[in-house]
């Protein structure tokens, strides 16, 4: 005889009352041995898998038959690796499904609001928009490293919101929220508001999860993914986690069939101890390769950027490029092609790179002191011939310098992620800036972000590759 969650009432009366009463579809009994008439399945499999396959090919001779709503096997590997109660987990089509289902069963449309605090994942905000609830924005204090402002959100729990979204670490800083900062929100929250924690990234930091912690605080979710560490973002397979009483209220509106045949065999391969042993050594891989880029990165601050500017030249009529503070008297024009933003606000770098005069030598000067530097030459002999040996020799943080399409001189600057990250192919990619509408008070165009793109091989990258800097000790 199972035991009520302590507590529990008071969080099961923040949901819909609606959804509390609503009398949930019923799935089609599951019987494997059978063949389950009412359910309408196909008597065949596939046409393309009408013949058994010889090389290799994944199996597909269940595809006719409708999975298990929650696959029982699946739910005892997640509680297993999670430390928690099958009970405690609902799986869905991702952590996305878990968000929507979420906000449907506590949010009623034009009258329940969520917490968020950006930066951080966009879908909370969207489900929230698409059920009809109100966003109530909390942003993180990026003064105190992206840190969460608990009297905002406190504020935002007594103006009635029904619902706190917090990541950690947080997607896009990589931070991750205090303790104790989380342990105010969910006592100021206790009664009154649920309380989700989404550990998409949990994989990769060294401190404890809270979804072990789901049982202690009735108020407490957790969003949990195969995505990222796991390697199955294309298997679409997430998890809450929750107290029983909240997986029960979700399985209540939660699409029938929700875990595809595929997905559920390949997130229980990847939940057997060897794909676990796998998975953990590439954590290690992808953590050590991380650290090591925000060391070099790190490097660069306070070190002031001008790149090639042309001093005393006034731009045409709509030149794209920024005009630049360069020289005592602030004239000139930054020829960087939007990478001094790139580098001075995206990645925190303020490198005074000079490239005209210091493509050969072995320091880069800047206002307060000089960086040493290791510059990597363009290999001699035809492009195609040297990309292979440029990606081997090239290491995660290396700053590329561009030449233009005319190859007469460096116009643009890159940093090389290399083994930080690759496309599904497995090239390798370099972190750009990227370009936007807006516009400065001059009207020339101002760039909006940074992005990753491959550094494939007869590229304009590639082809047009200059010289490289690394900083050495």
């Amino acid at each position: 005889m199972s035991t009520a969650t302590p507590g529990i009432d008071a969080v099961l009366a923040l949901a819909r009352e609606d959804i509390r009463s609503l009398e949930p579809y019923k799935n089609a009994s599951w019987e494997p041995s059978f063949t389950r008439l009412h359910a309408n399945e196909s008597p065949w499999p596939p046409a393309f898998d009408a013949e058994p396959a010889a090389d290799g090919t994944p199996d597909t001779g269940t595809l006719h038959r409708y999975p298990q709503p929650q696959p029982p096997e699946l739910l005892q590997a997640l509680a297993s690796a999670w430390e928690v109660d099958p009970a405690q987990v609902l799986v869905g089509r991702g952590s996305d499904e878990a968000i929507d289902l979420v906000t449907r069963a506590f949010c009623a449309a034009g009258r329940d609001s969520v917490v968020v605090c950006p930066p951080t994942f966009g879908m909370y905000a969207v489900a929230a928009r698409i059920q009809g609830a109100a966003v109530r924005p909390v942003p993180l204090d990026a003064a105190r490293g992206f840190a969460l402002d608990v009297p905002g959100v406190c504020a935002a729990l007594d103006a009635g919101a029904k619902i706190v979204w917090l990541c950690t670490p947080n997607n896009p800083t990589g931070t991750e929220l205090a303790r104790e900062d989380i342990l105010a929100v969910l006592s100021a929250a206790e009664g009154r508001a649920l309380v989700i924690v989404d550990e998409a990234y949990v994989e990769f930091t060294d401190g404890p999860t809270w979804t072990r912690e789901v049982s202690r605080y009735p108020g407490l979710a957790t969003l949990r993914t195969l995505s990222k560490a796991h390697a199955l973002a294309g298997a679409r397979m997430g998890a809450i986690v929750a107290a029983p009483e909240i997986i029960a209220l979700l399985r209540r509106i939660v699409p029938p069939y929700a875990v595809p045949g595929p997905s559920l065999r390949a997130s229980l391969a990847a939940l057997r101890p060897d794909a676990l042993a796998v998975t953990a050594r590439r954590i290690a891989v992808l953590t050590a390769e991380r650290e090591r880029i925000v060391a070099g990165a790190a490097r660069y601050i306070g070190y002031e950027y001008q790149h090639h500017h042309v001093p005393d030249w006034n731009p045409p009529q709509g030149w794209p490029w920024n005009k630049c503070c360069a020289g005592k008297q602030g004239k000139g024009v930054d020829c960087s092609n939007f990478s001094g933003w790139n580098y001075n606000w995206g990645l925190g770098i303020h490198l005074n790179t000079d490239i005209h005069k210091q493509a050969a030598m072995q320091s880069v000067h800047a206002s307060h002191g000089e960086a040493r530097c290791r510059v990597i030459k363009r290999p001699e002999g035809n492009p195609e011939q040297w990309y292979e040996e440029l990606c081997r020799t090239l290491q995660p943080g290396d700053l590329l310098y561009i030449m233009t399409n005319k190859m007469d001189h460096v116009s643009h600057v890159i940093m090389w992620m290399g083994s930080c990250a690759s496309s599904p192919d497995g090239t390798p990619l370099i972190m750009d800036s990227t370009g936007g509408k807006i516009k400065d008070s001059d009207g020339h165009a101002i760039p909006c972000g940074i992005h990753l793109r491959p550094f494939a091989k007869g590229s304009w990258y590639h082809k047009s590759f200059s010289h490289a800097h690394r900083w050495v000790e």
